[in-house]
């Protein structure tokens, strides 16, 4: 029995399984988030976004300082989640997020958002597509950083009372996935 097929190139990710039976992941993959209240240590400094928990991987992981490691080269997308809150919000502050290569800044990565009185809060989602392959040797790894103009800003995690229908609010979600 052959699996599912489509136009979206569903195959190109899960094969067929074989015999009827469920899909097999022919990819590499991760799942990754953060409840922790990350904050900034002092306005326009560089801070690594941590990333400690793990919903699910195959061939990427991530260290709980948020550095992704991959195990096969290719080329992946990183799609990440932040929710940050202006705890003081007086004038305008601004928040930027990039990500690094072996340590470098990676050009063009930077994404910009606004927080103010009437702003209080925000969730910014970013893709990213890198390619993953040796240099010199070996496979490199891929950090994610922020900044803040102000240090009334925090990545924010929000737990749900109990007795409320919704879930908890991680500060960061990250999905990184190999495409091809």
């Amino acid at each position: 029995m052959e699996g599912y097929k489509d136009n979206s190139g569903f195959n190109a990710v899960f094969g067929s399984g074989g015999g009827g039976s469920a899909p097999t992941i022919n990819r590499d993959f991760g799942g990754f988030y953060s409840t922790q209240i990350q904050s900034v240590t002092a306005p326009n400094t560089e801070i690594q976004i941590a990333i400690e928990q793990t919903n699910f991987s195959n061939g990427v992981s991530c260290a709980s300082d948020g550095t992704i490691s991959f195990t096969h080269e290719g080329m992946y997308m990183i799609e990440l989640t932040l929710q940050f809150t202006h705890q003081a919000p007086i004038t305008n502050d601004y928040v930027y997020v990039w990500f690094k290569q072996n340590g470098a800044n990676q050009y063009m990565t930077t994404r910009e958002m606004i927080l103010n009185s009437t702003i209080r809060s925000g969730v910014m989602s970013l893709s990213y597509m890198v390619a993953i392959y040796p240099f010199p040797y070996a496979l490199p790894t891929i950090s994610l950083f922020w900044s803040a103009t102000s240090s009334d800003i925090i990545l924010d995690t929000i737990f749900t009372p109990i007795g409320k229908p919704q879930s908890d609010t991680p500060s960061v979600i990250c999905n990184v996935f190999q495409i091809a």
